[in-house]
């Protein structure tokens, strides 16, 4: 970084592991409102999950971010979706801070502050990953208040579908055949404001991805393995 800025990780499970997951990431607001990340330009899926679109991983759950400065220094602000986490007061995520102090314009940072992380100054960030950072919860909610119209999880749902992150041509038909069906009812309801029917038409969407069974039967399909956590 050329200019301050501040480090944001979000680990969206709140696993806390020594080891970046598919949920860890880390990108960078400058003090003049750019969002930047580490490009792993050899391998997409080392490049940020939550900023690299071309991750296969992707999260999409950055909304909008902005950066303005102040007659004393600089403000960041960060929207993300949440929605898949449960929406519900106790609901945690990882989130780590950190300042990127750069003595002047144009000059490398000197070092960082970090919010949790315990690894202040150090200049570049350590492997650490999320297991030390903060942690955010969710409150407030008194149970009853309806929540603000989102059909995030919809259309995040269809842009996964539709990008190279799901193989194609390789399912059973009728698994593919459901799971395009599926696809055309999503696409189909995009832009109605009715929250219950968006809920119902990407959920069965999303179950149509889970029941996803390869056609070729050579070798075990990876759904019926046992979970392995590595």
């Amino acid at each position: 970084a050329l200019r301050d800025s501040v480090v944001f990780g979000l680990d969206f499970w709140n696993d806390k592991v020594d080891k970046f997951q598919d949920d860890d990431g880390l990108f960078t607001i400058s003090s003049n409102g750019n969002l930047t990340y580490q490009l792993n330009a050899g391998v997409n899926n080392h490049s940020s999950v939550h900023a690299y679109p071309q991750n296969r991983e992707y999260s999409n759950r950055i909304k909008s971010y902005a950066a303005s400065e102040t007659a004393d220094g600089y403000i960041v602000e960060l929207a993300l979706q949440i929605e898949g986490a449960a929406l519900q007061n106790g609901t945690s995520f990882g989130v780590e801070v950190a300042i990127s102090d750069s003595p002047a314009e144009g000059v490398s940072r000197a070092g960082y502050v970090f919010w949790s992380h315990n690894n202040n100054a150090y200049a570049a960030l350590s492997q650490d990953h999320s297991v030390d950072w903060g942690t955010v919860t969710l409150a407030g909610w008194n149970g009853t208040a309806p929540f603000k119209f989102s059909d995030w999880q919809l259309r995040d749902t269809i842009r996964w579908v539709e990008s190279n992150s799901l193989v194609k041509g390789v399912w059973t038909p009728e698994t593919e055949n459901e799971l395009y069906a599926a696809l055309a009812a999503a696409k189909g309801i995009v832009g109605s404001s009715n929250q219950s029917m968006v809920n119902s038409v990407a959920k069965r969407l999303q179950n149509a991805i889970a029941a996803l069974r390869w056609a070729d039967k050579k070798y075990p399909d990876p759904m019926d393995l046992p979970a392995q956590f590595t």
